[in-house]
């Protein structure tokens, strides 16, 4: 029966939220999560490195932008006049 306060959704809910952690330690983790947990790894290595590139990047932009400013002007220019160019075909 019913006490004060509990509905029908209450009681439906399941008595733990997540199973993490919960599994037997008799049972060896399987070969699928040994193969994620690796591809993980490997991809956060590989945004570890996209990310030091892409400082590296932007850094000697900004340094070329504050030393050449009316060559940067110039290029965004020049680039700016091609796009629109294709766009407009």
């Amino acid at each position: 029966m019913l006490e004060d306060g509990d509905s029908p959704a209450v009681l439906a809910q399941p008595a733990v939220a997540s199973s993490v952690g919960q599994g037997s330690t008799f049972h060896p983790e399987p070969r699928a999560a040994k193969a994620t947990r690796r591809a993980r790894l490997a991809l956060s290595d590989a945004q570890y490195a996209l990310s030091r590139r892409y400082r590296r990047a932007s850094d000697s932009t900004d340094d070329f932008v504050h030393g050449n400013p009316w060559k940067s002007i110039a290029l965004a220019a020049v680039g700016g006049l091609i796009v629109g160019l294709l766009a407009s075909r």
